[in-house]
């Protein structure tokens, strides 16, 4: 199957100089998360509502190039599985499809679904994941989505799943300075805007999708396709799955698993040396699980006195849970490296081994 088989033609773009409140009422209307930027009828970068809603920013005076980033391009003549591989690698959620210079299309993680999955239980695949109550905040659930690098947050109520929050949902709040906010039944106007920080997440939360972990992946993929709020849920644990989750089934990462790194923003030289450390990560960590996901790795930079500090989160789903760590520093490769090492410990301390049994056991699963 072609990617011009699979692809959505019609492109909603912005430009780099569009307000960002314009960026993400396009968004909303349309029920999209990333929008190609274009200049001079020429790709310049993707815009991504998780960054924007994750960022202290005003959404009237900042433009899409603010917060663009590169963004991979596929060919409408490639395979699908070509765009399932570039997917994965770039961490993009849609990647534009472009023929001579020019983009024709937007192929996201939802269309690729369509191609043939391997089946079995989604148990694998899901991702155990923090929550909130219906009467948390708001804030509560943005910070999950800042410090998990997610875009969406389940809510639990006496244990059970009843909804589900995610970026979509916070626009308006955005759109108000996230400091006003008039909820979902209310009329608009200046009487009934209140504070972001006490609009209860039950109060704009969608109704979730609940699975159970034996269920087929080409059930849950079909489900996919037309609702992402998918949640599981046993014995106090919660857990989610994502497009991305289905598709990394059919993609074999070469030498390591596959690696995202959002909002770092250093010379040339010095995100190559922190690439590195990450790639060399990611192969270690291929040896103790093989069947681990993406590695997100979320980069803040914080401005103190005039200097340049860091702070680095990674998350990555494996079938034993999902694993987070976090480091802080002036040097970012430090924290970069210091960040490898303490999630490498952490995935050693669970799986109970050490690295010549973790390869051994990553060896006989493949033989296996």
């Amino acid at each position: 199957m072609k990617v011009s088989d699979l692809m959505a033609t019609k492109v909603i773009s912005c430009s780099g100089d569009t307000p960002l409140s314009q960026v993400m009422g396009k968004m909303k209307q349309n029920g999209i998360h990333q929008m190609p930027v274009i200049d001079n009828g020429m790709l310049a970068g993707m815009v991504e509502l998780r960054t924007i809603i994750t960022r202290e920013l005003d959404p009237v005076s900042a433009k899409a190039r603010t917060v663009m980033t590169s963004t991979a391009t596929i060919s409408p003549d490639a395979d699908a599985e070509d765009a399932v591989s570039l997917l994965i690698k770039s961490g993009s959620r849609a990647l534009p499809v472009v023929n001579d210079n020019a983009v024709i299309g937007i192929i996201s993680e939802t269309d690729l679904l369509k191609v043939e999955l391997k089946d079995g239980p989604v148990e694998s695949l899901l991702s155990r994941c923090d929550y909130v109550e219906p009467s948390d905040d708001l804030g509560k659930a943005e910070h999950i989505m800042r410090y998990n690098n997610v875009s969406r947050v389940p809510v639990v109520d006496k244990g059970k799943v009843v909804g589900m929050v995610d970026t979509m949902d916070l626009i308006s709040v955005y759109l108000k300075g996230k400091q006003k906010f008039t909820p979902r039944g209310r009329e608009s106007g200046e009487k009934d805007k209140v504070p972001m920080y006490s609009i209860s997440a039950g109060t704009v939360m969608k109704p979730p999708v609940i699975i159970g972990k034996r269920e087929k992946i080409s059930k849950v993929a079909a489900l996919l396709q037309k609702n992402e709020h998918i949640a599981a849920y046993e014995t106090g644990t919660v857990y989610t799955v994502t497009p991305k989750d289905i598709l990394e089934t059919l993609f074999t990462p070469e030498g390591g698993v596959p690696v995202q790194v959002t909002h770092l923003r250093e010379d040339p030289i010095t995100e190559a040396k922190i690439n590195k450390i990450l790639l060399k990560s990611s192969a270690t960590i291929m040896k103790i699980e093989p069947a681990a996901g993406t590695m997100n790795i979320y980069v803040e930079t914080h401005h103190d006195e005039g200097k340049k500090k860091y702070s680095m989160r990674a998350r990555l789903p494996t079938p034993k849970g999902l694993f987070v760590a976090h480091e802080w520093g002036w040097n970012i490769t430090d924290v970069a490296q210091n960040l490898a090492g303490t999630l490498e410990k952490e995935i050693l301390r669970k799986y109970g081994r050490d690295r010549t049994m973790g390869k051994r056991a990553g060896e006989s699963r493949k033989q296996a």
